[in-house]
Protein backbone atom coordinates (compact mmCIF):
# COMPACT_ATOMS: atom_id res chain seq x y z
CA UNK A 1 0.00 0.00 0.00
CA UNK A 2 2.68 2.36 1.15
CA UNK A 3 4.85 1.66 -1.91
CA UNK A 4 2.21 2.02 -4.32
CA UNK A 5 1.54 5.22 -2.89
CA UNK A 6 4.98 6.59 -3.09
CA UNK A 7 4.98 5.64 -7.03
CA UNK A 8 1.96 6.92 -7.60
CA UNK A 9 3.18 9.95 -5.88
CA UNK A 10 6.49 9.66 -7.99
CA UNK A 11 4.62 9.49 -11.06
CA UNK A 12 2.80 12.29 -10.46
CA UNK A 13 6.17 14.83 -10.38
CA UNK A 14 6.46 17.35 -13.21
CA UNK A 15 9.33 16.30 -15.27
CA UNK A 16 11.28 19.04 -13.83
CA UNK A 17 11.33 17.58 -10.66
CA UNK A 18 13.07 14.51 -12.65
CA UNK A 19 15.79 16.33 -11.67
CA UNK A 20 18.28 14.42 -9.32
CA UNK A 21 19.29 15.03 -7.35
CA UNK A 22 16.89 17.46 -6.78
CA UNK A 23 18.72 20.88 -6.59
CA UNK A 24 18.38 23.22 -3.22
CA UNK A 25 16.59 25.61 -5.18
CA UNK A 26 14.65 25.09 -8.41
CA UNK A 27 12.33 27.84 -10.09
CA UNK A 28 9.95 26.85 -12.64
CA UNK A 29 7.78 28.84 -15.04
CA UNK A 30 5.14 27.85 -17.27
CA UNK A 31 6.20 27.71 -20.75
CA UNK A 32 8.02 25.20 -22.83
CA UNK A 33 11.29 26.19 -24.83
CA UNK A 34 12.05 23.82 -28.08
CA UNK A 35 15.96 22.98 -27.34
CA UNK A 36 17.49 22.10 -30.73
CA UNK A 37 21.51 21.60 -30.99
CA UNK A 38 22.76 23.13 -28.31
CA UNK A 39 25.28 24.42 -28.77
CA UNK A 40 28.05 24.69 -25.11
CA UNK A 41 30.24 27.63 -25.42
CA UNK A 42 32.54 28.61 -22.51
CA UNK A 43 32.90 32.45 -21.73
CA UNK A 44 36.61 33.66 -20.42
CA UNK A 45 38.99 31.12 -18.91
CA UNK A 46 38.70 27.23 -18.99
CA UNK A 47 39.95 24.02 -18.20
CA UNK A 48 40.55 20.29 -19.67
CA UNK A 49 37.93 19.41 -16.82
CA UNK A 50 35.46 21.56 -18.31
CA UNK A 51 36.11 21.16 -22.17
CA UNK A 52 35.96 17.63 -21.30
CA UNK A 53 32.54 17.73 -19.75
CA UNK A 54 31.47 20.04 -22.61
CA UNK A 55 31.97 17.60 -25.29
CA UNK A 56 30.84 14.86 -23.18
CA UNK A 57 27.75 16.85 -22.43
CA UNK A 58 26.82 18.42 -26.00
CA UNK A 59 26.79 14.72 -27.31
CA UNK A 60 24.74 13.80 -24.32
CA UNK A 61 22.16 16.32 -24.64
CA UNK A 62 21.97 16.62 -28.81
CA UNK A 63 22.24 12.47 -29.37
CA UNK A 64 19.97 11.18 -27.03
CA UNK A 65 16.19 12.11 -26.97
CA UNK A 66 15.14 11.06 -23.15
CA UNK A 67 11.76 10.92 -22.16
CA UNK A 68 10.57 10.75 -18.42
CA UNK A 69 8.64 7.53 -17.58
CA UNK A 70 6.40 10.21 -16.36
CA UNK A 71 5.91 11.55 -19.67
CA UNK A 72 5.18 9.20 -21.87
CA UNK A 73 1.76 9.75 -22.14
CA UNK A 74 2.50 13.58 -22.39
CA UNK A 75 2.19 13.70 -26.12
CA UNK A 76 4.30 17.03 -27.89
CA UNK A 77 3.76 20.17 -25.90
CA UNK A 78 3.74 23.30 -27.06
CA UNK A 79 6.96 25.34 -27.62
CA UNK A 80 6.81 29.42 -26.79
CA UNK A 81 10.45 29.94 -27.61
CA UNK A 82 13.91 28.68 -28.84
CA UNK A 83 16.92 27.97 -27.52
CA UNK A 84 20.18 26.59 -28.94
CA UNK A 85 23.24 28.00 -26.71
CA UNK A 86 24.28 27.45 -23.36
CA UNK A 87 27.05 29.90 -22.22
CA UNK A 88 29.24 28.41 -19.35
CA UNK A 89 31.55 30.98 -17.01
CA UNK A 90 33.89 29.62 -14.36
CA UNK A 91 35.72 31.54 -11.98
CA UNK A 92 38.51 29.36 -11.10
CA UNK A 93 40.19 26.41 -13.06
CA UNK A 94 41.73 24.79 -10.60
CA UNK A 95 41.23 21.39 -11.08
CA UNK A 96 41.68 20.61 -7.64
CA UNK A 97 38.59 17.67 -6.13
CA UNK A 98 39.06 17.18 -2.06
CA UNK A 99 36.54 17.92 0.20
CA UNK A 100 37.06 21.72 0.52
CA UNK A 101 36.39 21.99 -3.85
CA UNK A 102 33.03 24.06 -3.99
CA UNK A 103 30.78 22.39 -6.52
CA UNK A 104 27.66 24.75 -6.65
CA UNK A 105 26.62 25.96 -9.82
CA UNK A 106 23.87 28.48 -10.76
CA UNK A 107 21.67 27.36 -14.12
CA UNK A 108 19.35 30.19 -15.74
CA UNK A 109 17.48 28.90 -18.99
CA UNK A 110 15.15 31.36 -20.52
CA UNK A 111 12.28 30.73 -22.77
CA UNK A 112 14.22 32.17 -25.98
CA UNK A 113 17.39 32.95 -25.93
CA UNK A 114 20.58 31.49 -24.56
CA UNK A 115 20.86 29.64 -21.11
CA UNK A 116 23.84 30.79 -19.01
CA UNK A 117 25.56 28.05 -16.14
CA UNK A 118 28.01 30.15 -13.77
CA UNK A 119 30.58 27.80 -11.50
CA UNK A 120 33.35 28.61 -9.22
CA UNK A 121 35.19 25.77 -9.84
CA UNK A 122 35.46 23.06 -12.90
CA UNK A 123 33.71 20.61 -10.93
CA UNK A 124 30.45 22.91 -10.57
CA UNK A 125 30.24 22.92 -14.23
CA UNK A 126 29.93 19.37 -14.40
CA UNK A 127 27.35 19.48 -12.26
CA UNK A 128 25.21 21.94 -13.68
CA UNK A 129 25.58 20.48 -17.07
CA UNK A 130 24.20 16.91 -15.54
CA UNK A 131 21.42 19.20 -14.82
CA UNK A 132 21.10 21.02 -18.04
CA UNK A 133 21.28 17.86 -19.98
CA UNK A 134 18.33 16.30 -17.62
CA UNK A 135 16.45 19.12 -18.07
CA UNK A 136 16.52 18.32 -21.96
CA UNK A 137 13.70 15.75 -22.92
CA UNK A 138 12.31 14.38 -26.06
CA UNK A 139 9.44 16.49 -27.76
CA UNK A 140 8.42 14.35 -30.94
CA UNK A 141 11.09 14.15 -33.87
CA UNK A 142 12.83 17.52 -31.46
CA UNK A 143 13.78 18.71 -28.09
CA UNK A 144 12.57 20.41 -25.33
CA UNK A 145 12.93 21.86 -21.93
CA UNK A 146 9.52 22.22 -19.72
CA UNK A 147 8.29 24.54 -17.55
CA UNK A 148 10.33 27.72 -18.95
CA UNK A 149 12.24 30.18 -17.12
CA UNK A 150 13.82 27.47 -15.05
CA UNK A 151 16.62 28.83 -12.33
CA UNK A 152 18.39 26.73 -10.37
CA UNK A 153 21.20 27.58 -7.52
CA UNK A 154 22.19 24.33 -6.34
CA UNK A 155 25.31 22.41 -4.40
CA UNK A 156 26.30 19.01 -2.74
CA UNK A 157 24.88 18.18 0.55
CA UNK A 158 27.92 15.86 0.82
CA UNK A 159 31.30 16.87 0.27
CA UNK A 160 31.96 13.23 -0.25
CA UNK A 161 29.70 11.59 -2.71
CA UNK A 162 31.18 7.89 -3.49
CA UNK A 163 31.11 4.46 -4.84
CA UNK A 164 33.46 1.77 -3.75
CA UNK A 165 33.57 -1.00 -6.32
CA UNK A 166 35.26 -4.54 -6.31
CA UNK A 167 36.90 -6.38 -9.34
CA UNK A 168 39.45 -7.93 -6.99
CA UNK A 169 36.96 -10.34 -6.22
CA UNK A 170 33.99 -9.97 -8.55
CA UNK A 171 34.26 -10.05 -12.59
CA UNK A 172 32.84 -7.35 -14.54
CA UNK A 173 33.55 -6.26 -18.19
CA UNK A 174 35.01 -3.24 -19.05
CA UNK A 175 31.23 -2.06 -20.37
CA UNK A 176 29.62 -2.66 -17.55
CA UNK A 177 32.16 -0.22 -15.40
CA UNK A 178 31.94 2.17 -18.10
CA UNK A 179 27.93 2.32 -17.46
CA UNK A 180 28.81 2.38 -13.49
CA UNK A 181 30.71 5.51 -14.18
CA UNK A 182 28.12 6.99 -16.18
CA UNK A 183 25.67 5.87 -13.58
CA UNK A 184 28.19 8.09 -11.25
CA UNK A 185 28.14 11.35 -13.38
CA UNK A 186 24.20 11.02 -13.63
CA UNK A 187 23.58 11.24 -9.69
CA UNK A 188 26.84 13.75 -8.98
CA UNK A 189 29.05 11.70 -7.56
CA UNK A 190 32.69 12.13 -6.77
CA UNK A 191 34.82 9.53 -5.47
CA UNK A 192 35.05 6.17 -7.43
CA UNK A 193 36.88 3.71 -4.75
CA UNK A 194 38.52 1.11 -7.06
CA UNK A 195 39.46 -2.02 -5.01
CA UNK A 196 41.20 -3.63 -7.70
CA UNK A 197 43.22 -6.38 -6.48
CA UNK A 198 44.20 -7.49 -3.00
CA UNK A 199 45.83 -11.08 -1.19
CA UNK A 200 43.05 -13.41 -1.96
CA UNK A 201 42.54 -12.78 -5.79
Amino acid sequence: MKLSAVIGFLAALPSALALWPIPRTLNQGTSNTQATLVSIKVEGKSSAVVDGAISRYQKLINGESFVAPADYKRGIVKTNGSLNRLTVSVKSTNETLDLNTDESYTLDVPVDGTATLTAKSPYGVVRGLETFSQLVTGNGYSKAILNTPVHIEDSPVYPHRGLSFDTSRNFYSVDSIFRILDAMAYNKMNTFHWHVVDAHS
